[in-house]
C-alpha cells in the first residue's frame, strides 16, 4: 500500500513539472544536417582519378519548410528546421562531402543542369537526385521520448563516357528511445540516418 502511495506521489510530481512545460509556446529546433561517418575504416580511395559532378538535389517532399516535429506529452508541437537551409542544400553538401572523403575529385554544378547534356568527360560521373523523404520526428510519452528518423533519396547516376544513366533508391531508418529529450540526440540520429543512406548509395552504386 505504501509503495502504491509513493508511486502516485511520484507521478503527481512529474505531472506538476510537465504541465508548465507543455503549456509553453512552440519552439523551432535547428538541426545541422551533415555527413557524419564513424570513420572506423579508411574511406579515402588510394588511387581514384574519377571526377564526379553533383547537380543540386531537389526536394520532392510535400512540406519543404521543416524536416519534422516533436509532439509533447501535453499536446504542444515543436518543429525541426534544417541547416543549411533549405534541406536540399544540406543534403547536396552531405553527398559532396561523402564523395570528397572517399578521394573523388568533386564539383557542384548549377541547379537544374541536365546531366545527359554533358557529352565529354571530365566529369566522368554526374549525380543528381530528389529528396523523397527526410523526416525527424519525436513523440513524447510518459517517462520517455521516441525519436525516429527516415531518409529516402531517389538518385540518378549518369556515366558520361558510356552515355549511360540509371536511377536508384537509397534509404535508411533509425529509431531511438530516450528518457529525456535533447535536440543534440535528434541531430545525431538524423545525421547517422542520412550518412547511412549516402554510404549505401556510394558503396553499392558509384564505383
Amino acid at each position: 500500500m505504501e509503495i502504491s502511495k509513493i508511486a502516485r506521489y511520484l507521478i503527481f510530481l512529474v505531472m506538476l513539472v510537465m504541465i508548465p512545460v507543455g503549456c509553453a509556446p512552440p519552439v523551432t529546433y535547428v538541426v545541422n544536417l551533415e555527413y557524419a561517418p564513424q570513420l572506423k575504416e579508411e574511406l579515402t580511395s588510394k588511387a581514384s582519378q574519377v571526377q564526379i559532378a553533383v547537380v543540386p538535389f531537389e526536394d520532392a517532399r510535400e512540406d519543404t519548410t521543416i524536416i519534422g516535429t516533436r509532439k509533447r506529452l501535453m499536446g504542444r508541437v515543436d518543429k525541426f528546421d534544417a541547416r543549411p537551409s533549405p534541406a536540399a542544400t544540406a543534403v547536396t553538401q552531405a553527398v559532396v562531402n561523402a564523395l570528397k572523403i572517399r578521394g573523388y575529385q568533386t564539383e557542384t554544378l548549377k541547379k537544374g543542369v541536365n546531366p545527359e547534356g554533358i557529352k565529354q568527360s571530365p566529369p566522368h560521373i554526374v549525380v543528381s537526385g530528389k529528396i523523397e523523404e527526410l523526416n525527424a520526428d519525436a513523440q513524447s510519452k510518459l517517462g520517455h521520448t521516441d525519436i525516429k528518423a527516415v531518409v529516402r533519396l531517389k538518385v540518378k547516376v549518369y556515366k558520361v563516357d558510356e552515355k549511360n544513366s540509371f536511377t536508384l533508391n537509397t534509404q535508411s531508418q533509425s529509431e531511438l528511445p530516450v528518457v529525456f529529450f535533447n535536440p543534440s540526440e535528434m541531430q545525431k540520429t538524423v545525421n547517422n540516418t542520412l550518412t547511412d543512406a549516402i554510404d549505401n548509395l556510394i558503396t553499392n552504386q558509384i564505383k
